[in-house]
């Protein structure tokens, strides 16, 4: 297959599903960077924002909480601190990156949601240190906040209130932790603690020349309940290897690959499509690809890329 021959190579993916349909932004040229957003037909997605409160490990006292959020923004909202970008009063609120939180919040399961075959509930982002409990069951750990945590909850769940709960640990002490079992003081110029280059969390809480020292914690991003039946896409990746080099490129070969989930009994299979063409083994040779041009300095060809379960 010809690949475009402006001056420019990208594309505009559309994947679709058993369970629906979901589109992707464009990929741009050698950087191939991802971005999706998922619009599943089939899929139901029930966000989990309201009904949160939080506290102070050891307190007795349960505050409201906005999520997704952070616990500095929820102290600062109930004028349990002072406004950390006034004045010193930063100095004030380190005390807060040594204490453990909880979140949590109780929803309703009716008998429609127990009709789904499957019942995930997925945090998109968990600032990063953190214990999930569901009716006082165990579900995981997260020590990320850069990537999603999911994990399939239907046989926990139980008909009417259901209790979910997360328990966010000091990320001083569990990288203090870390930074013992590692046995090397990696460099921290920002940071007096020194744990920062052993935790995988945003390095401006540590202090930056532009943001002052606040190591927080919290419900980030969006959470809820992903329910499905016979399958669903959850991912998908684009690998592209240029010919040549990129100063002199003869053409580029490009991988697809998926992460789905679904029952094996379904005989479900991926396929993938380029501009209503399918891809045999979800890959496919490009000629001509030149660098992905910014506006005003050259082309950017557009491409459909459909990927289907």
């Amino acid at each position: 297959m010809k690949g475009p021959r402006a001056s420019g190579f990208g594309l505009w993916a559309v994947c679709r599903s058993a369970c629906g349909t979901w589109t992707l932004r464009r990929i741009s040229g050698f950087a191939l960077s991802l971005s999706y957003l998922f619009t599943f037909s089939q899929e139901q997605l029930i966000p989990l924002h309201n009904g949160w409160t939080f506290q102070q490990v050891g307190k007795q006292r349960w505050y409201p909480a906005q999520v997704p959020g952070t616990v500095h923004t929820d102290l600062l909202r109930h004028g349990l601190i002072p406004d950390p970008m006034r004045n010193n009063n930063v100095d004030s609120v380190q005390w807060i990156e040594n204490e453990d939180w909880i979140y949590r919040c109780t929803f309703n399961a009716n008998d429609s949601l127990f009709k789904h075959a499957h019942i995930d509930l997925v945090f998109k982002g968990l600032d990063t240190f953190a214990e999930v409990y569901l009716n006082g069951s165990f579900l995981g750990k997260a020590d990320n906040m850069f990537r999603s945590w999911e994990w399939p909850i239907k046989g926990l769940l139980k008909p009417g209130d259901n209790e979910l709960k997360v328990i966010f640990r000091s990320a001083i002490k569990e990288g203090g932790k870390l930074r013992d079992a590692y046995g090397i003081q990696l460099p921290h110029d920002n940071d007096p603690s020194g744990v920062s280059p052993y935790v995988r969390k945003a390095a401006y809480q540590f202090g930056w020349d532009f943001a002052p020292r606040l190591v927080g914690c919290g419900i980030w991003k969006e959470v809820g309940l992903r329910c499905w039946n016979k399958g669903v896409i959850t991912a998908v990746s684009v690998k592209k290897v240029v010919r040549g080099g990129h100063s002199h490129a003869q053409g580029a070969t490009l991988y697809f690959q998926s992460e789905a989930q679904f029952d094996p009994r379904s005989r479900l299979k991926r396929r993938w499509y380029m501009d209503g063409k399918e891809i045999k083994n979800g890959r496919i040779n490009v000629e001509e690809v030149n660098e992905w041009n910014p506006i005003g300095t050259g082309g950017q060809i557009a491409h459909e890329l459909r990927s289907e379960l």
